[in-house]
């Protein structure tokens, strides 16, 4: 019961937000829930061997919610950021090619898609944005 009536109060401030904000405001908003799911993320990548860095994986996820939303879509900054990542989490902290592709991975899963549902509103409005979430829910 718990969890029902924690989504039901979530969903209601995400349509909220969806359709009183304006589009840098919720860009912002969509940036926040994306480092927050990375931090979830990070929790289901915990693996018996070395963990991936926390801050790397909030700032990839966040950076590329950011770069998706905004009006130029920077996808050659979240491309060569995710390099980087991959090239932080192999040679300078030790681990394994799996687990920084599951890091990079997992920051365009959760970044990208926020950061476009930003800028639909942007050009399309808070209709759009409701019609694109009732159109995939």
């Amino acid at each position: 019961m718990t969890r029902l009536l924690s989504g039901v109060a979530m969903a209601t401030v995400a349509l909220a937000a969806i359709w009183f904000l304006p589009s840098n405001a919720l860009q912002v908003v969509a940036a926040l829930v994306a480092g927050v799911g990375a931090r979830e993320l990070l929790a289901i990548l915990r693996s018996p061997g070395p963990a991936p860095a926390p801050w790397l994986l909030v700032l990839l996820t966040v950076g590329a919610s950011l770069a998706m939303g905004d009006v130029a879509a920077h996808y050659d900054l979240v491309v060569l950021g995710g390099l980087a990542a991959m090239l932080i989490e192999v040679l300078a902290r030790g681990n394994t090619l799996p687990v920084a592709s599951a890091v990079v991975g997992g920051a365009i899963w959760v970044g990208v898609p926020l950061g476009l549902l930003a800028r639909v509103h942007d050009l399309g409005g808070p209709k759009a944005v409701l019609l694109l979430l009732g159109t995939v829910v």
